[in-house]
C-alpha cells in the first residue's frame, strides 16, 4: 500500500485475493435448508447443525445469527420470514419459507462445496 500524493489517496498494491463471501454461503445454505423444511424454530447452534444437511462449510452459530439479522430484507425477497427473539430458555431463531413470495424465479442457488447429493443453488 502506498499514498498517491497526486490523487491524495491510498493505493493498494498486491491486494490479497478475496475469499468467497461467507454471507452468501450462510444465506444460500439457509435458503436450501428452509426451502425443503418450510419451518424452523430453534437456537443458532441447532440451526448450524441442520445446515450441515445442505453444506459441509463450517458455519459458526454467532456468524449465522449475525448474517440473518443483517440480511433480513434479502431473506424476505426469497420468501423467508426471519424472527429472532428471546424466550425463557434463551434466544430463538424462527425461519419460515413461503414459496409464493420467493422471487428467485427458479434460479439455481449454490452453496460452495455443497454435499454431493444436494441440489446446487446460491443467493
Amino acid at each position: 500500500m502506498h499514498f498517491d500524493t497526486d490523487a491524495m489517496r491510498w493505493i493498494v498494491e498486491n491486494e490479497a485475493t478475496s475469499k468467497k463471501s461467507c454471507d452468501n454461503i450462510v444465506l444460500s445454505a439457509v435458503y436450501l435448508f428452509i426451502k425443503g423444511r418450510i419451518h424452523f424454530e430453534g437456537t443458532a447452534t441447532e440451526l448450524v447443525a441442520e445446515l450441515k444437511t445442505v453444506t459441509d462449510e463450517i458455519i459458526y452459530p454467532n456468524r449465522v445469527t449475525r448474517d440473518l439479522v443483517q440480511n433480513g430484507y434479502e431473506l424476505s425477497k426469497y420468501g423467508i420470514d426471519f424472527k429472532y427473539e428471546r424466550v425463557h430458555k434463551g434466544r430463538v431463531i424462527i425461519l419460515h419459507y413461503n414459496g409464493k413470495r420467493d422471487s428467485s424465479d427458479g434460479r439455481n442457488v449454490t452453496v460452495t462445496q455443497a454435499l454431493p447429493d444436494s441440489s446446487q443453488t446460491s443467493i
